[in-house]
């Protein structure tokens, strides 16, 4: 809002000095706006002058002299602008700038914030993505919450998204016929047991899948099935894959569950198995072979990808013809591209930094531009608590679950508030004791009490004079003159910015950031009241206090925004 229209004029000055001859750039860079701490010298600062002339080569202070007296002062928005130091530009504004801010905000309601820069392309966010031979932990919920923001920041910047989970399903894979061969171990062991107490064997087959989870998929079966597999062959490739096919839908539905207590829905669950049962793996190999970038040694067929920037090449079919899992990952990202999605979004975590290389040498050898895929990979994280890291679950013994080891501890709003708190490449500890403190160094606490704070406030003051103020449309806004009201105003008015930026940059931390900063500028208006009954917002004044009001009400619509766009609640009391 109203710094876009300060960067758009200060822009405006120096392309006017470049067509003038005054300015060599060949490009204007990024033009930043800050407030300055001394508030007698302006509403905001920039240090165009100093960044610009580092290609122009003048004088910082002689370019911040030229661009001072091209912007348009006096004719609106601006009405002063003045040098300072090494080459500042302190600039003043009408203050108008406050009242109309804040009418645009109250006017837009639930669409502050949101743009169409998108342009309605379409995208595929693709996360999660586990295995379906266990439930989701605790790092996997890191990934949701990126991906699920991510996809939101993306359709509030006006791109028609498709959320999507890749269920890794392939009919030859090791993994899940183990997880089938375990769960009908447990079935048998439970049979035998008549449903009671199960113990764990004295001696458990190596490939057997641990964790009360496995038991459960094996009770359900039970439950629905009675002893009609009791006497089953273990060696039957045909029970191994009715058993992997129960499990698979058991973990799946499992999975969906521990997703939707999160806040994750999905519009597609896209099979691995689909890819190679219809022929879309084959007919992918099949092209790369005829664009060359295939070949044979050893017996099997390779990928060219080091002629793409991978670090050697890879093989998709093995000697004994059984395609490798980059082979369905090739014909997976051949299968985006095809549904006409403009650009592709994978989440991976940071231990699958070696096939973003590999991956994207696919997409282009298969003719698409590998720009369109983007990978965001994400770190570590931990959890903490009683001050210490938690290195064991509560159901699995070996791999902490995001539902039962910190959804069901903290809530759903404090965990994924806290995965969004720091960008995705840097590792992350979330402690749990924190997390369920109700005070102020409790971050997700702190932004949620501050929307509770702002509509009690409002609920007080509408209560103690109702006529006179349900109605905020003849609000006189020129009344907000404080520094505290100024800020705030300030801080709403980057609201939409900062939403744009964390779109273009896949960078869900900048709103946690955000709403942070909202939130302590917030309660330091607030609290100004509780130390000078005139700053409150019920201050006795009818005129100021509706004022204050209508501010209240477009901070509380801007914390109410942030917080859906995080898929956190705004609660109206705590």
């Amino acid at each position: 809002m109203i710094k876009n229209e300060l960067a758009a004029a200060i822009a405006a000055a120096l392309e006017s000095a470049k067509s003038r001859g005054e300015l060599t750039l060949e490009s204007i860079p990024p033009i930043l706006l800050e407030v300055p701490k001394n508030r007698a010298h302006g509403d905001w600062s920039t240090n165009i002058a100093m960044t610009a002339t580092r290609a122009d080569g003048q004088s910082p202070v002689d370019l911040a002299k030229k661009i001072v007296s091209i912007l348009p002062i006096g004719e609106g928005l601006i009405v002063g602008a003045e040098v300072a130091g090494p080459g500042f530009i302190n600039i003043k504004l009408d203050p108008s700038w406050v009242g109309a801010t804040l009418k645009s905000i109250l006017a837009q309601g639930a669409q502050f914030g949101l743009s169409d820069s998108g342009g309605g392309r379409k995208v595929l966010v693709e996360f999660v993505s586990t295995n379906p031979n266990g439930p989701i932990t605790v790092a996997g919920g890191r990934n949701a919450a990126l991906g699920d923001t991510i996809a939101s920041l993306l359709q509030a910047t006006g791109w028609s998204v498709t959320r999507e989970y890749y269920i890794n399903d392939a009919l030859n894979s090791v993994q899940m016929i183990n997880f089938g061969k375990s769960v009908l171990h447990r079935y048998k062991q439970l049979i035998g047991v008549h449903a009671g107490i199960l113990e764990a064997d004295a001696e458990e087959p190596d490939w057997l899948y641990h964790g009360d989870y496995v038991i459960d998929i094996a009770r359900s079966i039970m439950e629905a099935e009675g002893k009609r597999f009791e006497d089953a062959d273990p060696d039957d490739p045909q029970t191994i894959q009715t058993f992997r096919d129960f499990a698979q839908d058991g973990m799946i539905a499992e999975q969906k569950s521990d997703l939707q207590a999160f806040g994750v829905e999905f519009d597609n669950w896209f099979s691995e198995a689909s890819l190679h049962s219809d022929g879309r793996v084959p007919a992918a190999i099949a092209l790369l072979n005829e664009s060359g970038f295939t070949y044979e040694k050893d017996g099997a067929v390779w990928l060219r990808s080091t002629d793409f920037g991978d670090d050697k090449d890879r093989v998709l079919v093995r000697a004994n013809g059984t395609p490798t899992y980059i082979a369905g990952d090739v014909a997976y990202h051949k299968d985006k591209f095809d549904r006409g999605f403009a650009v592709a979004i994978d989440i991976w975590g940071a231990d699958h930094a070696g096939y973003v290389a590999r991956t994207k040498a696919a997409v282009a050898e298969l003719g698409y531009d590998p720009n369109r895929l983007e990978i965001v990979l994400y770190q570590l994280v931990r959890i903490m608590k009683d001050g210490e890291f938690v290195k064991s679950s509560k159901r699995r013994g070996d791999v902490l679950e995001l539902k039962s080891d910190l959804v069901d501890e903290i809530g759903k709003d404090a965990a994924r508030f806290f995965y969004l708190t720091r960008s995705a490449n840097t590792e992350l500890d979330i402690d749990v004791d924190l997390a369920k403190r109700t005070e102020r160094d409790n971050p997700v606490y702190y932004v949620q009490y501050a929307h509770a704070r702002v509509r009690q406030a409002i609920e007080k003051a509408v209560e103690a004079d109702g006529a006179a103020l349900a109605d905020l449309s003849g609000a006189d806004l020129s009344l907000l003159t404080q520094d505290g009201e100024v800020d705030l105003v300030r801080k709403l008015a980057d609201y939409p910015a900062e939403v744009a930026a964390a779109a273009v940059d896949r960078a869900p931390h900048r709103i946690t950031q955000y709403l942070r900063e909202l939130a302590s500028t917030f309660h330091g208006f607030y609290d100004a009241g509780n130390r000078a009954p005139e700053l409150r917002i019920n201050c006795g004044d009818p005129n100021v206090t509706k004022a204050r009001l209508a501010l209240a009400t477009a901070t509380a619509l801007v914390l109410k925004n942030a917080l859906s766009l995080l898929g956190i609640s705004a609660p109206d009391r705590m």
